[in-house]
């Protein structure tokens, strides 16, 4: 889907006086990078099909890097279902995600929201790939406000799939 910042490493880069300072993510158009360090620039990744693009650099959007890179686009993931939807709040509930596109990264985890201290973006969980379509994790500790004379005083919890440390999935799918 495009919109992903990459982090391009080299050597010599300058800023483009012209603001023509560029990325290209194989045939797409050009897109442009932000200077920030002699070694380093950002670019945001347009819209591409799945598969591996090379990554090339211009200052002038006509001469181009010969030394290119490849990065691996990948299919946005998607998070319909979780199982089961209750998980006890002393923790050790094995839960398991369902959805399309899940990748086997190097550090898969579950992002679950609202965060058990109350702050920040939530709680990360490591998980285990199973296949493209299921990833499982165990729920932690997550401590549950009493109220008097409830029927139903579970949390509602969110759960995202977040691989190599990037937000990977644009749906969550919740359990109490």
């Amino acid at each position: 889907d495009g919109g992903a910042t990459v982090t391009v490493f080299g050597s010599g880069f300058i800023s483009a006086a012209t603001g023509q300072l560029s990325c290209r993510f194989g045939d797409s158009e050009p897109v442009p990078a932000t200077l920030l360090a002699s070694t380093a620039l950002a670019c945001t990744t347009p819209k591409h099909a799945p598969g591996f693009a090379t990554v090339s650099v211009s200052a002038n959007l006509r001469d181009w890097t010969t030394s290119s890179v490849a990065v691996q686009v990948l299919q946005a993931a998607a998070v319909m279902a979780i199982e089961p939807i209750y998980a006890a709040s002393a923790g050790g509930s094995v839960l398991t995600l369902t959805g399309s596109s899940f990748i086997d990264a190097s550090k898969l985890q579950v992002r679950l929201s609202p965060p058990a201290g109350g702050e920040g973006d939530g709680d990360l969980v490591d998980a285990t790939y199973v296949n493209e379509n299921t990833v499982v994790f165990t729920a932690p500790f997550r401590k549950v406000p009493y109220v008097a004379n409830a029927t139903d005083s579970g949390v509602q919890v969110s759960a995202r799939l977040v691989a190599d440390g990037v937000d990977f999935t644009d749906r969550a799918a919740s359990f109490k």
